[in-house]
């Protein structure tokens, strides 16, 4: 299990800094894509790259000892996720690229699984969340007609699939960053209140 005393960055744990920066990544990224008008898919894949980029870097600079098994989990989960946008976007003949964000929800979830295992019991909450958004997404591309999608919650799913990746992607892991740190930081004014009470 992972030992919590060899993660801190200065007064923040290694592990929440990671968090924040995939958060923020994430959530500019689906802003960007669902606001600003980008020019057909090479330009959103790229778009797409730089954010995986910047999660990338800033995992590796608060690389953190005893989180390596949950990097390697990342790493093939990512990993995974491009293999099939890239198969779906590029591959001539293949009708994946609707499945594109329902896929890589459930890929974050599986993610997610990894670092509830590792980490804290609270990823499996993120990790459900996941399963069923990417559910729900992959119900509202598939299996419910345009006509049908009309009015209910499936138009809402299918017409916002990059603010999802905004707010619930990225806002998800920012909220749960900000809930761990704050947990962290009440845990130890704890610690320090039982020990001057000890003294």
């Amino acid at each position: 299990m992972l030992n919590k005393d060899s993660v801190k960055l200065g007064p923040i744990p290694k592990e929440i800094l990671v968090m924040a920066i995939w958060g923020v990544a994430l959530l500019v990224g689906g802003l960007v894509q669902q606001n600003a008008k980008l020019d057909g898919v090479d330009a959103i894949l790229t778009m797409w790259a730089v954010v995986t980029l910047v999660g990338i870097i800033g995992q590796a600079l608060a690389f953190a000892k005893g989180l390596g098994p949950n990097d390697i989990a990342w790493g093939i989960t990512i990993a995974l996720a491009w293999a099939f946008t890239l198969v779906a976007f590029k591959v001539s003949g293949v009708d994946f690229y609707k499945d594109f964000s329902a896929v890589w929800y459930i890929l974050l979830g599986i993610g997610y699984l990894f670092t509830a295992w590792q980490i804290d019991k609270f990823f499996y909450i993120m990790a459900a969340a996941h399963f069923l958004v990417g559910l729900l997404m992959e119900i509202s591309i598939r299996f419910v007609s345009e006509a049908d999608r009309k009015g209910t919650i499936f138009e809402f799913f299918y017409a916002n699939q990059p603010l999802f990746m905004a707010f619930f992607g990225g806002g998800s892991l920012l909220l749960a960053s900000v809930v761990a740190y704050a947990l962290r930081m009440r845990q130890g004014t704890n610690n320090k209140i039982g020990a001057t009470t000890m003294q």
